[in-house]
């Protein structure tokens, strides 16, 4: 999918024809990498991802790359939620000092544990 995604992109800006994205002229892999348990939190990741990238960068860029594969714990990314919703908040209070925001309660589960689930007054 990624080459024919960069075959359409060069012919678009290019104008031309004749550059071919093949596996041997753009060799892919899939690295061993921490993996979401569920199908919620590909945003989380996505995030956690770039923040390990830019702390610690890599620095050989051989398979297998093994320096990547406990890059980061799951509860890092579990509590990434949590913080996100923090600092909503907080800027919201710095930014509008002088009105009172309301948020609804929010609850945020753990790896492992269920949802809780909130009930709502008609």
């Amino acid at each position: 999918m990624l080459r024919d995604y960069l075959r359409m992109e060069y012919i678009c800006k290019r104008k031309r024809n004749d550059r071919t994205f093949t596996r041997e002229t753009l060799k892919g892999a899939v690295p061993c990498v921490p993996k979401q348990t569920n199908f919620i939190d590909c945003g989380l990741y996505t995030l956690q991802f770039t923040e390990s990238f830019f702390r610690q960068p890599l620095k050989d860029y051989r398979f297998p790359i093994s320096s990547i594969v406990n890059w980061f714990d799951e509860a890092i990314v579990a509590g990434k939620r949590k913080a996100i919703a923090r600092l909503i908040k907080t800027l919201m209070d710095e930014y509008n000092p002088n009105n009172n925001f309301i948020l609804p309660p929010i609850s945020f589960s753990t790896p492992g544990e269920r949802p809780k689930k909130v009930r709502r007054k008609m």
